[in-house]
């Protein structure tokens, strides 16, 4: 299931979240190559670009939202356009004339769908001022509000007056009053995290862009510096004009374009459900040409991702489909780094280039064809770390905390590893699974379906991230489980002799002074760094021993320097330190600097019998080409 924030929750509840689509159709169209006979399956959302995609001439189009909301809304669109001429639909649906809307209702109910009659029929006021409406209204006026209380009002009008400047004019308004709407974006940028989940923006998205904090400074610079506000620009127009011109407008509501999507229209079926879901149902279609996600994979965990794209290779068409889609990040997602991709490219917005859009939201676009099954993302297993017992739980617990004073003699680095884990070892998986939550975000991301032949566990302890793959293990020419700790190694080989995996090989030593002629199409490194003295040395060490065209997988605890608080990052800190741990964003940095990023993301874990208190963690997937 997709986790929604407690805003959006309330929001799908009542109403949709968008009253319009929020990508770029004339993007879409172009880079994901959708065209005559193309039989399209989508997401829903405000719905506009379902209907600008019938304008391309698919043979049909299947299009899915959770929010139920949301369908009702592209079912109203679709009902104005099958039934009004040009004049009333884009009175209502552009203008937003409410009367008009309320005379011609018992028209458009005919073509309704049986649960948007029910609905509609004791929610007709919703389009009394829908250009503005759905959850994502309160952060248009929030952003409304803001720009007229900081002075950057009268540059809107003043765009409005000149009817339709140019770039260039558009440019030299902006720059008078630019030193204003830079304050309003940082005013707005402060309130963020309160408004995001408003416009349909949970938070495991917002993470994924390094520059979050600047977005609305840039955003702001871009749509006024870079776009026609008000006479190409209708995402942005439509809340400060609150309506749509027929020079500003989605290209179905165009006098030479409403002909065709009025003759396509019936070419639409709406679907309520989680679109992986959906398609797995007994009526949905096998031979889709175009997927089009959004930016629906950046609310979904890798192994969620993983489950969608092989629910997706089962109703593809067999001669080839493509999937576009976008995100918020820059990165297409570890498991899916090994596909075929047509488009893999960051979307222009402090610099203009060929994927920019109109939108300015988004920075990443990636189009990839669809993996036959046998070549789709693969299923992992579930890790079997046994039971723990509250009170064996309560005991590692203890250990834990008191390992700093016991360990306090340790001769060195080795001595006090062994002296650390050796009544813990027993219990590591078990207890730790709760605490160390990057080892399965991590192992998800890696793309196993490339059939790596050689894994090294670098620094791997009781070689427990091996229970995600461990049917891929005895396939595997050899694995090799290196770390410094005996406790731990020992685990590791009792692992092994329970699988009766002969190809794993455990080598106890300093792992940044490992020697070997072999190299290793995956080395994984799962809080490791972190403990070792000389971290520099350890990842250079870790990415010397990746095989061309193989991959680094890391995880740790870190620091995360654009969210946490100095009174966080110090007391993680200090806290870790007591146990020989040092938590550094450098780690990541220096792993993210090395071959082609694949994967990466900073998120939060908590720890057990440690109420709220969370840590920020990374996992990260880097390919040597």
């Amino acid at each position: 299931m997709v986790k929604v924030n407690g805003t959006m929750k309330v929001a799908m509840n009542h109403t949709w979240i968008y009253n319009q689509s929020w990508e770029d159709p004339r993007v879409d169209i172009e880079h994901f190559k959708i065209g005559k006979g193309d039989r399209i399956c989508m997401l829903t959302t405000g719905g506009d670009n379902v209907i600008d995609y019938l304008l391309e001439d698919p043979e049909y189009i299947d299009t899915y939202d959770m929010n139920e909301h949301q369908n009702y809304l592209v079912d109203m669109k679709l009902a104005c356009v099958k039934e009004l001429e040009y004049d009333e639909c884009f009175s209502i649906l552009g203008e937003q004339n409410y009367e008009l809307f309320l005379t011609v209702y018992p028209r458009l109910r005919k073509h309704l769908l049986p649960r948007s009659v029910q609905w509609w029929d004791c929610n007709q006021h919703r389009m009394r001022n829908w250009h503005i409406s759905g959850s994502v209204k309160f952060a248009a006026y929030a952003a409304i509000g803001c720009l007229e209380l900081l002075g950057c009002g009268d540059m809107l009008r003043e765009f409005q007056n000149m009817k339709n400047p140019t770039i260039e004019e558009q440019r030299l308004i902006y720059a008078k009053y630019r030193p204003s709407v830079q304050r309003a974006a940082r005013l707005g940028q402060a309130g963020m995290n309160g408004l995001i989940g408003f416009v349909g923006v949970p938070m495991r998205q917002f993470t994924l862009y390094e520059n979050k904090h600047m977005l609305l400074p840039e955003l702001l610079d871009f749509i006024c510096q870079d776009t026609l506000l008000f006479s190409d620009n209708y995402f942005y127009a439509s809340y400060l004009l609150g309506k749509w011109t027929k020079d500003c407008c989605p290209r179905y509501l165009k006098p030479e374009f409403f002909p065709l999507a009025k003759a396509r229209a019936d070419r639409v079926r709406i679907i309520t459900a989680m679109l992986s879901e959906g398609i797995q149902s007994n009526d949905a279609r096998k031979n889709y040409t175009r997927f089009v996600l959004l930016d629906h994979q950046d609310w979904l965990t890798e192994e969620q991702i993983v489950s969608s794209w092989r629910a997706l290779c089962k109703v593809g068409d067999p001669k080839g489909a493509l999937v576009g889609w976008r995100s918020f990040g820059t990165l297409p997602f570890g498991c899916l780094s090994h596909l075929k991709f047509h488009v893999n490219g960051t979307i222009g917005r402090k610099t203009v280039n060929e994927y920019t859009d109109r939108v300015g939201m988004y920075n990443g676009l990636f189009c990839a064809e669809l993996p036959k099954l046998s070549e789709a993302p693969l299923l992992l297993q579930e890790p079997n770390w046994g039971t723990q017992s509250l009170l064996s739980s309560l005991t590692t617990f203890a250990r834990m905390t008191v390992a700093p004073v016991t360990t306090l003699l340790s001769k060195n680095h080795e001595a006090f590893l062994d002296s650390f884990y050796e009544r813990q070892a027993s219990d590591y998986d078990a207890y730790r699974a709760g605490m160390l939550h990057g080892k399965r975000s991590l192992m998800w991301a890696v793309p196993w379906v490339t059939k790596p032949k050689r894994v090294l566990l670098f620094g791997g302890g009781t070689a427990d991230v091996l229970e995600y793959i461990r049917d891929l293990v005895p396939d595997m020419e050899e694995v090799v489980i290196l770390d410094l700790c005996k406790p731990l190694l020992k685990q590791a080989e009792l692992r092994a002799k329970k699988y009766g995996w002969n190809n794993v090989t455990i080598v106890q030593g300093d792992a940044t002074e490992y020697q070997t002629n072999k190299k290793f199409d995956v080395v994984i490194s799962s809080y490791v760094f972190t403990m070792i003295p000389d971290w520099k040395k350890a990842i250079n060490k870790a990415w010397d021993l990746v095989a061309d065209d193989g991959y680094l997988a890391a995880t740790d605890f870190t620091i995360d320097l654009a969210d946490q608080s100095r009174a966080s990052s110090f007391m993680w800190r200090k806290t870790f330190s007591f146990d020989h741990v040092e938590l550094n964003a450098k780690h990541h940095q220096m792993i993210s600097g090395l071959g082609k990023p694949c994967a990466f993301r900073i998120e939060q874990g908590g720890f057990p019998f440690i109420p709220l208190l969370r840590c920020p963690y990374y996992y990260a997937v880097q390919r040597k080409c």
